[in-house]
Protein backbone atom coordinates (compact mmCIF):
# COMPACT_ATOMS: atom_id res chain seq x y z
CA UNK A 1 0.00 0.00 0.00
CA UNK A 2 2.90 2.49 1.01
CA UNK A 3 4.69 1.45 -2.31
CA UNK A 4 1.27 2.17 -4.89
CA UNK A 5 1.21 5.28 -2.43
CA UNK A 6 4.11 6.65 -3.06
CA UNK A 7 4.56 6.21 -7.12
CA UNK A 8 0.95 7.04 -7.54
CA UNK A 9 1.20 10.26 -5.55
CA UNK A 10 -2.20 9.03 -4.08
CA UNK A 11 -1.90 10.72 -1.01
CA UNK A 12 -4.69 13.31 -0.12
CA UNK A 13 -4.80 14.31 3.03
CA UNK A 14 -4.41 11.67 5.78
CA UNK A 15 -4.96 7.92 5.87
CA UNK A 16 -6.88 6.40 8.87
CA UNK A 17 -4.99 4.96 11.56
CA UNK A 18 -4.87 0.42 11.04
CA UNK A 19 -2.70 -0.19 14.03
CA UNK A 20 -2.25 1.88 17.46
CA UNK A 21 -0.23 1.28 20.13
CA UNK A 22 0.11 2.65 23.82
CA UNK A 23 3.29 2.35 25.53
CA UNK A 24 2.84 2.70 29.62
CA UNK A 25 5.23 3.85 31.18
CA UNK A 26 4.60 3.54 35.00
CA UNK A 27 7.36 0.36 35.48
CA UNK A 28 9.98 1.99 33.54
CA UNK A 29 12.07 3.41 36.32
CA UNK A 30 11.42 0.94 39.06
CA UNK A 31 11.50 -2.16 36.95
CA UNK A 32 13.20 -0.94 33.54
CA UNK A 33 10.31 -2.46 31.62
CA UNK A 34 7.57 -0.52 29.25
CA UNK A 35 4.03 -2.09 28.78
CA UNK A 36 2.92 -1.52 25.06
CA UNK A 37 -0.78 -2.52 23.85
CA UNK A 38 -2.22 -2.28 20.45
CA UNK A 39 -5.27 -2.19 18.33
CA UNK A 40 -5.61 -2.69 14.71
CA UNK A 41 -8.26 -2.56 12.14
CA UNK A 42 -8.73 -4.31 8.79
CA UNK A 43 -7.64 -4.88 6.39
CA UNK A 44 -4.65 -5.60 8.81
CA UNK A 45 -4.22 -8.85 10.09
CA UNK A 46 -2.61 -9.96 13.95
CA UNK A 47 0.55 -11.44 12.56
CA UNK A 48 0.70 -7.99 10.33
CA UNK A 49 0.01 -5.96 13.24
CA UNK A 50 2.62 -8.06 15.45
CA UNK A 51 5.28 -7.54 12.58
CA UNK A 52 5.11 -3.51 12.95
CA UNK A 53 5.05 -3.29 16.35
CA UNK A 54 8.58 -5.49 16.35
CA UNK A 55 9.99 -3.14 13.31
CA UNK A 56 8.59 0.13 15.53
CA UNK A 57 11.16 -1.39 18.68
CA UNK A 58 13.64 -2.64 15.94
CA UNK A 59 13.88 1.03 14.46
CA UNK A 60 13.27 2.80 17.68
CA UNK A 61 15.31 1.21 20.34
CA UNK A 62 17.12 -1.98 19.31
CA UNK A 63 19.00 -1.31 16.26
CA UNK A 64 21.29 1.58 15.59
CA UNK A 65 21.72 1.64 12.16
CA UNK A 66 18.56 1.10 11.35
CA UNK A 67 17.05 4.18 13.68
CA UNK A 68 19.19 5.94 10.73
CA UNK A 69 16.89 5.86 8.30
CA UNK A 70 14.32 6.60 10.82
CA UNK A 71 16.52 9.69 11.39
CA UNK A 72 16.86 10.35 7.70
CA UNK A 73 13.28 9.99 7.17
CA UNK A 74 11.98 12.93 9.75
CA UNK A 75 14.88 15.25 9.55
CA UNK A 76 16.10 15.03 5.87
CA UNK A 77 13.41 13.52 4.07
CA UNK A 78 14.99 14.41 0.29
CA UNK A 79 17.82 11.79 1.10
CA UNK A 80 15.83 9.23 2.16
CA UNK A 81 15.92 5.89 0.33
CA UNK A 82 13.35 3.77 0.42
CA UNK A 83 14.86 0.98 -1.12
CA UNK A 84 16.83 0.88 1.85
CA UNK A 85 14.03 0.78 4.09
CA UNK A 86 12.80 -2.44 2.34
CA UNK A 87 16.14 -4.01 1.94
CA UNK A 88 16.09 -3.73 6.02
CA UNK A 89 12.42 -5.40 6.18
CA UNK A 90 13.96 -8.35 4.26
CA UNK A 91 16.30 -9.33 7.57
CA UNK A 92 13.75 -9.19 10.44
CA UNK A 93 16.05 -10.92 13.08
CA UNK A 94 15.89 -8.63 16.07
CA UNK A 95 18.94 -8.09 17.43
CA UNK A 96 19.26 -8.06 21.40
CA UNK A 97 21.41 -5.29 23.10
CA UNK A 98 24.63 -6.79 24.92
CA UNK A 99 23.62 -5.57 28.30
CA UNK A 100 19.99 -7.22 28.11
CA UNK A 101 21.66 -10.47 26.69
CA UNK A 102 21.45 -13.21 29.24
CA UNK A 103 24.97 -14.56 30.62
CA UNK A 104 23.46 -17.91 32.05
CA UNK A 105 23.37 -21.02 29.39
CA UNK A 106 20.94 -23.59 29.73
CA UNK A 107 21.61 -27.09 28.28
CA UNK A 108 18.87 -29.70 27.15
Amino acid sequence: AVVSTQSTGALQGSAPPLLELFHYVDYQQTKEIVLMRGVYKAPLTSAEAVFLANQLQMYYRIDQERYKLVHTFNHNPMFFDFNELLKNLDSPDVKIPAHKQSTSSSTE
